[in-house]
């Protein structure tokens, strides 16, 4: 077996022919943390290493939470696939049980206020939040839309493949709301190549920086009086359930691009999961 600092050369070349940019720069931060641990403890080659003695560093020692080392054990279980590792040692270390997350939908209280500020104080904004809201477009992907990526003909978004965070080239639908906002703000009129959402949120040719939404988010929410809870993707927990309750739990894994109901279940507690018209108007035998 190679030496670790030799593996990790040719693992960082093998990361540099990926499609997707942010699971480039995902697995290269594992990999460092991987590289650092090794080195505290004189690990040097890779037959050497115990995986569950990382997991436990990471988790005890950097104090991430369970979803983090669960995601940090995801990449070692591909890192071990990668070396052709058989068995791979990450088979019989077993994932975390997660906390239910903080992050809460916003109520249609919420809502109607968000939208009755921003119409009055910043319609650039408004738009990003509609189209979180509306369209479940991640934060990451949205500051790479480029106005060339929406079809109006079609009301529909293309995600391109680059941008996507699975790494497939997608359409999501387009509210009707967003075409009439993007016509008021001038959006359409814009060069196809330049970003949707550039300085002050407005198109241009320079890429948002990743923070900008969560900044102007908080700086939104502290005005309103929202707590904490209610992070710029509660839009997208918000819309999910909305839009389940009111067409269908597959319209909205659709919209979602999950890959399967459960994973949109997952967006959804208890009290917000639709109840199916089929359960009200069925007659059983009883």
């Amino acid at each position: 077996m190679a030496y670790i600092n030799e593996i990790a050369v040719t693992y960082r070349l093998h990361l540099a022919r990926l499609p997707k940019r942010s699971t480039r720069t995902d697995y290269s931060k594992r990999l460092s943390m991987l590289e650092q641990w090794c080195s505290m403890h004189g690990i040097t080659r890779v037959e050497e290493i115990d995986f569950l003695q990382f997991l436990d560093w990471v988790f005890y020692d950097r104090g991430v939470s369970p979803r983090t080392r669960n995601n940090y054990r995801t990449w070692c279980r591909s890192f071990c696939s990668w070396l052709r590792l058989s068995p791979n040692p990450m088979d019989d270390i077993k994932p975390m049980k997660e906390p239910a997350k903080i992050r809460q939908p916003l109520s249609a209280t919420m809502l109607r206020s968000i939208k009755e500020y921003l119409v009055l104080h910043d319609k650039h904004f408004l738009l990003a939040v509609m189209m979180e809201y509306y369209c479940f477009i991640r934060p990451e992907e949205l500051r790479h839309l480029q106005v060339g990526d929406i079809d109006v003909k079609r009301h529909a978004i293309h995600v391109r493949a680059s941008i996507s965070k699975n790494g497939k080239a997608e359409m999501v639908g387009l509210n009707n709301g967003i075409v009439s906002l993007m016509r008021e703000l001038g959006i359409l009129r814009a060069p196809k190549d330049w970003y949707l959402f550039s300085n002050r949120l407005h198109p241009g040719k320079v890429r948002l920086d990743s923070r900008a939404f969560r900044d102007r988010w908080a700086r939104l929410r502290k005005r309103l009086g929202i707590p904490s809870e209610y992070q710029f993707y509660s839009l997208k927990d918000s819309g999910i359930r909305d839009l389940a309750n009111s067409a269908g739990i597959v319209i909205a894994r659709d919209q979602a691009r999950h890959s399967s109901i459960a994973v949109t279940n997952k967006y959804l507690q208890g009290r917000d999961r639709p109840v199916h018209t089929e359960t009200v108007r069925f007659k059983g035998a009883l």
